[in-house]
This record gives structure tokens, sequence and C-alpha cells, in this order.
């Protein structure tokens, strides 16, 4: 039989005897990790501290496609939203429609002129 819902957590420990014992009301730590990379609702603010590193020492230059995902990466990380290549081109195309990253001639540019209001702003963000 295969179980298709995940059950709740539970913490045991090995008696003396070898025998597994259930540890009652024990706590897990919350590794507060988000779950999904909610960049549409990430203040202005939080963009711009993940692009500041980004484009360190980069400002109005050209790069190409695959740099701008490493740095992105990099930067987005840095704000702990360390995320996957496919999840980072996806998320490239809202920069863009957002007037965030511009397409320049073979390559892209940080314009750092930019202005976002998220729909829906978080406190925690």
């Amino acid at each position: 039989m295969m179980r298709d819902r995940e059950f709740a957590p539970f913490a045991f420990i090995i008696n003396k005897d070898g025998v597994p014992v259930l540890l009652e009301g024990f706590k897990f730590k919350s590794n507060n990790i988000p779950k999904s990379f909610d960049y549409q609702n990430m203040s202005e603010a939080r963009h711009r501290e993940a692009l500041e590193v980004a484009f360190e020492g980069l400002e109005g230059q050209e790069i190409n496609y695959n740099f701008l995902l490493d740095r992105l990466k990099v930067g987005y990380a840095q704000i702990g939203f360390d995320r996957q290549r496919s999840t980072l081109a996806v998320f490239l195309k809202f920069l863009m429609k957002h007037d965030i990253i511009r397409k320049k001639g073979e390559g892209y540019v940080y314009n750092d002129q930019f202005e976002y209001v998220p729909p829906q702003s978080y406190e925690s963000m």
C-alpha cells in the first residue's frame, strides 16, 4: 500500500533496550525558507537590494544571457531566494516586462531607474 499523503512529523529516541520510543511534545525548528519564489509581491527595495549585488561593477554594461542568469542567481540568493536556472529564466521575463532589465543589442542591461509597485505588499519581505 502506498501513502498518498504526508504524515505529521514525529521524533523518537532509542532506549537502552534498543527500542524506539516516541518523544511526545517535541518541537521542531522552523527553517523559514519560502517554498515559492514570490518575486511579484517582493518590494522594490528588496529587488534593488538583490540587483545591486547582481550588477555590482557592471553598471551600464551589456551582458549576455547566461552571465545575466548567473548574476541574478547570485544577487537573489543574497536575499534568501536561491533558485535554479529554469526559475530564473521565467523570472527574467518578469524583470523585462517591468523594464527592470532591458534588451540591448545582443545582450541585456540593468535599468537602475526602474520603479516597481508590487500588486500586494508583504511587510516581512
